[in-house]
């Protein structure tokens, strides 16, 4: 459920006032062990194919995530699958969610083969997804006990591309993340747009009535 206004609103200007009088960045997902798990390494494979590849493929490789792309990668390509796995003891009685902080351009998430979120288009013009989180909430049934597929595929511009580690909890923890995330790094933006347009509007109609006028340092 999207935060309220006023929360947002408190959200923002506390978080702002913190990060501007300590220089530090965003907060990030908070990491509680008993309920949240963080993948910070994945298998990588550079491949166009839009199939998830075989895990017996040539080419895979262990990267850390977060992983951002160098520049030598996109010799091979621009498009990548990423593997992951998540295990079970017990069937979920709760929903589970899948979640990236932060990606760049584009992704899809796959739960044990079956599509569970996607940021849009792949082909020309690719979805620009650059700084929005990815959150995926899948049925119950898609996930088994013991061991759990999640595959990412990923698409990016040369020098661009970026993905965060991948984030595993309740649905209940994890759409709170998202949700303050996304209106850090999405929403902020949006709202701010209007005023910083209004803003150049309003010193531009000075400027118009004053040509006249000089200033000099």
């Amino acid at each position: 459920m999207p935060l309220p206004t006023w929360a947002k609103c408190h959200v923002f200007a506390l978080g702002a006032s913190f990060v501007l009088a300590t220089g530090l960045p965003c907060p990030q997902v908070v990491r509680a062990a008993e309920t949240l798990t963080t993948i910070d390494s994945a298998r990588l494979i550079v491949t166009d194919s839009d199939e998830i590849p075989s895990a017996q493929a040539n080419g895979w490789q262990v990267v850390k995530l977060t992983d951002r792309w160098p520049l030598s990668r996109y010799d091979t390509g621009r498009q990548g699958w990423y593997h992951a796995t998540y295990t079970l003891a017990t069937q979920p009685r709760e929903p589970l969610a899948i979640y990236l902080r932060r990606l760049n351009m584009n992704a899809e998430i796959y739960l044990n083969g079956e599509k569970v979120a996607s940021g849009g288009q792949f082909t020309e013009p690719i979805s620009r997804n650059w700084n929005y989180p990815m959150y995926a909430q899948p049925a119950l049934s898609q996930w088994r006990v013991g061991v759990n597929d999640i595959h990412i595929r990923h698409i990016s511009y040369p020098g661009y591309g970026y993905i965060s580690p991948i984030y595993i909890a309740s649905a209940t923890l994890l759409s709170k993340e998202h949700d303050l995330h996304y209106f850090l790094q999405v929403e902020i933006a949006q709202y701010l747009f209007p005023l910083t347009f209004t803003i150049g509007l309003f010193i531009f109609a000075i400027w118009l009535l004053r040509r006249q006028d000089y200033s000099y340092l």
